[in-house]
């Protein structure tokens, strides 16, 4: 009947085709902001050095600091830019499964937990630079937040190239913590699809039933 329109776009949310393009262009868009925000930074950064306004000129540890901290925001934003382009990529490109959300969230998890694990290794190293090249002051203001970390950056008892040491150690564990969980989700979430495929129903069962559903995908529509 014409009047069961959404009957084919049912069809396709059951089948996850539907559901794989619409998550793969969110992160194709991800991947897209993340170049269109590097533009606007790096056009903010133009105008602001054409503005011929006095101000304090910088020390020189500042304007190393400076542009070692670019370099590194340069390369993160490149790793950011490729990890939601190849998953998106990725899953466009999947076949159909019978359990077409697992599949989706496994990859999503993924991409989200690669991308935040990049933003603490960049954090991790530029708080190490800072210290290293700015003394005690900028680890003095990291102690507050001392006691979250793995590692106590008091360890450092006020040496500026012990506690930047730290820092990034500290940053590498967060960053595998949080990689390794994102992945152990995502392996999960496989395993349960695998899981509920091996117990459901045999195709030996399904040919000799007509009224058992396909162990290929989910009852079709009425």
């Amino acid at each position: 009947m014409q009047f069961f329109f959404l009957r084919s776009l049912l069809v396709k949310l059951d089948r996850g085709s539907l559901l794989r393009r619409i998550n793969a262009i969110m992160l194709y868009l991800f991947a897209a902001m993340i170049v269109i925000g590097l533009i606007y930074v790096i056009g903010k950064i133009i105008g602001a050095g054409g503005a011929g306004e006095e101000s304090t000129p910088a020390s020189t540890e500042m304007i190393i600091f400076g542009i070692i901290a670019i370099i590194a925001i340069l390369a993160a934003i490149v790793i950011e830019f490729q990890i939601f382009y190849l998953r998106a990529n990725l899953l466009w490109n999947a076949e159909n499964s019978r359990y077409g959300a697992m599949q989706v969230l496994s990859t999503v998890v993924k991409a989200y937990g690669e991308g935040l694990t990049t933003l603490v290794v960049l954090g991790g190293f530029l708080a190490m630079i800072a210290i290293w090249l700015l003394g005690a002051m900028v680890l003095y203001w990291l102690l507050p937040v001392s006691g979250m970390l793995p590692i106590p950056l008091g360890l450092a008892d006020g040496s500026p190239f012990i506690g930047g040491v730290l820092v990034m150690i500290d940053a590498l564990i967060v960053g595998v913590v949080l990689l390794t969980f994102a992945h152990f989700i995502s392996e999960s979430i496989i395993v349960l699809g695998d899981m509920a495929t091996q117990l459901g129903p045999r195709q030996d069962d399904a040919q000799h039933s007509p009224a058992a559903p396909s162990a290929s995908g989910p009852p079709p529509l009425p």
